[in-house]
């Protein structure tokens, strides 16, 4: 998977054609160039940005992301605005793996869940909070897929595990919710007597 961003510095912005280009600021104060053609396709937020601006100058600061975060949301845009493809259908049947393509298989598992070890799943979750922020819908929805393939099929105990939660329950309230702990079928639990 090749890196497909460029990182510029302030104050000058070398190289950075303001007319063509908006500059997105990361927590950390890293600083990543993108097309403002493709921030209009990719991201909602940003479209409103570039749309709106009275400045030619748009750097905008992503509150949500720090730079390594901010990295991969770049290379997404930059990547899939180039290489449109079909969103994920939803819902989602099978696993995640089954309805993307290698360069998405790359992106997800080289480092958002790093060698498919779902418990390294750390950055996909700021991937997914930054890409909320900046409503980008097809990053959100391919991270969210995969999050849900993490998620299906395991047992209360398998998520914790793999989410790093702890069963912080009293006996008392762990016995009020024995026997709820039923499949999910759309109907609400009738209260324990």
């Amino acid at each position: 998977m090749t890196e497909a961003f460029t990182v510029v510095q302030a104050p000058d912005f070398a190289g950075v054609d303001w007319s063509a280009d908006i500059v997105l600021k990361s927590t950390d104060d890293v600083y990543y160039v993108v097309k403002k053609d493709a921030a209009r396709v990719m991201s909602d937020f940003l479209k409103t940005v570039i749309e709106n601006s009275m400045d030619e100058k748009n750097i905008v600061t992503v509150e949500e992301a720090n730079g390594q975060t901010l990295k991969y949301i770049v290379m997404y845009i930059n990547h899939r605005y180039s290489n449109r493809k079909t969103l994920v259908k939803k819902p989602l049947v099978g696993t995640v793996d089954d309805l993307i393509d290698d360069w998405d298989k790359a992106f997800l598992y080289t480092d958002l869940i790093q060698g498919k070890d779902e418990r390294k799943h750390d950055l996909l979750i700021r991937v997914l909070n930054a890409s909320h922020f900046l409503q980008v819908t097809d990053l959100l929805l391919l991270g969210g897929c995969a999050l849900a393939t993490i998620i299906k099929g395991k047992t209360t105990e398998q998520l914790r595990d793999v989410f790093g939660l702890v069963d912080d329950f009293t006996d008392e309230e762990r016995a009020e919710l024995d026997g709820r702990d039923e499949p999910a079928t759309g109907a609400a639990a009738p209260p324990k007597k």
